[in-house]
């Protein structure tokens, strides 16, 4: 099974990940800054390879979401809401670009922001994560292996 973990932002910390009867292995990890974000999204949804990610779409995308709390709403006021923004994009392209076969598209999961504080690094994943955004990123697929995939419970839903 192939994983995509998003942690939207103005820079977008990337994760790719499989999980197989071997467990949980990270492919590749990057950053995509805000001026890169429409090329590499198409891109990755579509399942063309570009800059070393994704030779195929993923079968689940992790994004963490967005909430808007009293206690942060003063330090948004002017903000463009980047974090808003990339998930729209997220979901306008797994809803247009079907992957896999026609008419199937990735399985889109949300996770709190507050989920990956449960999480720890691998020993062995650590080299590959080079910024807080990848590892936001690798939290949130990790935390969906944890508490989803290895435990079961992941059913993917018809569509």
């Amino acid at each position: 099974m192939r994983v995509l973990g998003i942690d939207p932002g103005e820079t977008t910390g990337l994760v790719e990940a499989r999980f197989d009867d071997d467990g949980f292995h990270v492919v590749h990890a990057v950053d995509v800054t805000w001026e890169n974000r429409f090329s590499l999204m198409y891109y990755l949804y579509c399942g063309t390879p570009r800059q070393g990610l994704l030779i195929e779409p993923p079968d689940i995308v992790i994004v963490e979401s967005f909430r808007l709390y009293a206690h942060t709403a003063h330090s948004q006021i002017r903000s463009d809401f980047p974090s808003v923004r990339i998930i729209g994009m997220v979901e306008a392209f797994l809803y247009n670009y079907p992957c896999k076969i026609p008419c199937e598209h990735s399985e889109i999961v949300f996770q709190p922001a507050s989920s990956i504080a449960l999480v720890a690094i691998e020993k062995e994943h650590g080299m590959v994560l080079g910024s807080a955004h990848m590892i936001d990123a690798y939290k949130h697929v990790r935390y969906f292996y944890i508490t989803q995939w290895r435990s079961g419970k992941w059913i993917k839903r018809a569509h």
